[in-house]
C-alpha cells in the first residue's frame, strides 16, 4: 500500500507507490520530496537529467532470476570530472526488497545493501587507496578499483533513500574474484554496504 500527498513545493498531488520508499520527484513542479510516515518535505529542485542512450527508464519492469522487478526511479550522479551516470532503483515484489542498478562504462551493475558485520575492519575514507584489499565475509578478498567523490544533479521517479540535489556522495567500488562486485558508501563516517 502507497502513500498519496500533497507536494509542499507546489500543492499537487504525488503518490509514493511503494510503502518503503522515502523520495519522489513531483510529477507537476520537479521537486524531490521527502517523506517521513506521514509527513512531506520540499527537498529542493535537481537539475534537468542528462539524456544518454540507456534502453532503461523508470516504469519498465524486467525479471533477474525469476524474480520480478520495477525501475522505480533513478538519481544521476556527476563525478568532480564531469562524468555523469545514472543509479537506477529496483524495486522487487512491490518494493518488499530494493536493488541499485547501476549504469558505468558501458556495464551494469546490479547490488543490494548487505549489513556489514562488526568485525569487518574498514579504514577511514582519507586512508583508502586504490589497490587496497579488504575482506568481506561471505564474498572474499576484494580490491579497490575506484575511489572516488559525486555530486547528485538530478533525479527521477520514486527512490528508497533520501536524495538532496546537490548532495556529496563517496564511495570506494570493489572487484573480487568470480565476477564479484561491491560498493562501500561512506554515511557520514560509516561504512554502508552494496553487493
Amino acid at each position: 500500500m502507497g502513500f498519496q500527498g500533497s507536494c509542499p513545493g507546489c500543492g499537487g498531488e504525488v503518490e509514493f507507490r511503494f510503502e518503503n520508499s522515502v523520495t519522489l520527484t513531483c510529477p507537476h513542479c520537479g521537486s524531490l520530496v521527502g517523506r517521513s510516515g506521514d509527513a512531506l518535505e520540499d527537498y529542493g529542485k535537481a537539475s534537468d537529467l542528462t539524456q544518454t542512450d540507456s534502453p532503461l527508464q523508470a516504469g519498465i519492469s524486467g525479471t533477474v532470476k525469476g524474480r520480478t522487478f520495477d525501475i522505480s526511479g533513478r538519481i544521476q550522479l556527476q563525478h568532480p570530472e564531469g562524468a555523469i551516470w545514472s543509479e537506477w532503483f529496483v524495486a522487487f515484489n512491490s518494493g518488499e526488497r530494493w536493488g541499485w542498478l547501476a549504469e558505468a562504462q558501458g556495464r551494469y551493475y546490479l547490488t543490494f545493501p548487505k549489513d556489514l558485520p562488526a568485525e569487518v575492519d574498514i579504514p577511514d575514507y582519507d586512508e583508502i587507496a586504490i589497490e587496497h584489499k579488504i575482506t568481506i565475509p561471505g564474498s572474499g578478498r576484494m580490491v579497490v578499483v575506484e575511489k572516488g567523490e559525486a555530486q547528485v544533479v538530478a533525479a527521477e521517479g520514486e527512490i528508497p533513500v533520501s536524495v538532496r540535489p546537490g548532495e556529496e556522495v563517496r564511495f570506494l567500488d570493489l572487484q573480487g574474484s568470480s565476477g564479484k562486485y561491491a560498493t562501500l558508501d561512506d554515511n557520514d563516517g560509516q561504512w554502508e554496504l552494496f553487493l
